[in-house]
């Protein structure tokens, strides 16, 4: 395994934060509240397109509506919208991304490949790096 691209994770100058919501304990306005309250000093990037704003924040309404090449980016969508969002980010230049959400490998598409390995296939050709976490996996208080 080679180093590239880990940067993206441990000290990233901005974060898109895919799946961003005003719901109160979800996992999309933690993480949101969390990087506002938490002392990152990057520029934070919500995605929504419901919303126009969230904690005082623009909201953009896709990836591809994204102004800057993210360096991180903190997905917490459902799984069907993952492979998608992934190739997305790839795309645009996105070093490294961090999955929330559960049921990656459960689901699987016709020719019975899994969400997952869709999700990879995606980040292969960009070497966007990915770390997968499941929802149990964060707390949420």
């Amino acid at each position: 395994m080679t180093i590239r691209n880990l940067e993206g994770f441990f000290k990233p100058r901005s974060v898109a934060v895919i799946g961003a919501s005003d719901r109160a304990r979800s996992v999309g306005n933690t993480l949101l509240t969390n990087l506002m309250q938490g002392g990152f000093t990057g520029q934070i990037l919500p995605v929504n397109p419901r919303h126009r704003s969230l904690c005082g924040l623009p909201v953009h309404a896709s990836v591809a509506d994204l102004t800057i090449t993210r360096d991180l980016a903190v997905m917490c969508t459902p799984p069907p919208t993952v492979p998608g969002l992934i190739a997305d980010l790839a795309a645009r230049s996105t070093r490294a991304a961090i999955v929330i959400t559960a049921g990656l490998t459960a689901l699987t598409d016709v020719g019975g490949s899994t969400v997952k390995q869709q999700m990879l296939a995606a980040a292969r050709p960009c070497l966007l790096r990915i770390s997968v976490r499941t929802a149990l996996d964060c707390s949420c208080r």
